[in-house]
């Protein structure tokens, strides 16, 4: 099952340039690979351009057709890596954050560049990725605790 994501860009007059991202869209899995390995506005930009993707990889890529698996780390772009273009599938301009971040949507994570700092939100307000990721380590660790005891 998909873990829908919308990954985004502020710009600086507040506009939102955004792309939706079918699969792993949880914090430990995309969460972690934006902070990994697209802290660099020029390479987040790039990612925009890609438009709507199937998976996010730690870079870039080449234009392929077939799955991720078969090229490590690189993302798998709908319009880009499909042997038919698909129309549709370009990065979005949002009018602001509230406008990006669009409940009737699907998407359950929505992610956020915000000059430098990826910000991540879920449902409601808003965190920094590195602390959503820590929070949501230390509640696993409290669950497993809970468990232990039982």
């Amino acid at each position: 099952m998909a873990t829908r994501s919308r990954i985004g860009i502020l710009n600086s007059n507040g506009t939102v340039n955004s792309i939706y991202c079918h699969w792993d869209g949880y914090l430990s899995y995309n969460g972690q690979l934006l902070l990994d390995h697209w802290q660099d506005e020029a390479k987040v930009r790039e990612l925009m351009a890609l438009g709507n993707i199937r998976s996010l990889g730690n870079c870039i890529g080449k234009p392929h057709v077939g799955l991720a698996d078969e090229m490590p780390g690189w993302c798998e772009a709908y319009g880009r890596d499909d042997e038919v273009e698909l129309a549709g599938q370009e990065c979005r301009l949002h009018t602001n954050v509230a406008a990006f971040v669009d409940p009737s949507h699907w998407e359950e994570f929505f992610y956020l560049f915000d000059a430098g700092t990826w910000m991540v939100s879920s449902g409601g307000a808003w965190h920094t990725v590195l602390d959503a990721i820590a929070l949501e380590q230390a509640k696993m660790a409290e669950e497993d605790e809970e468990v232990e005891e039982a």
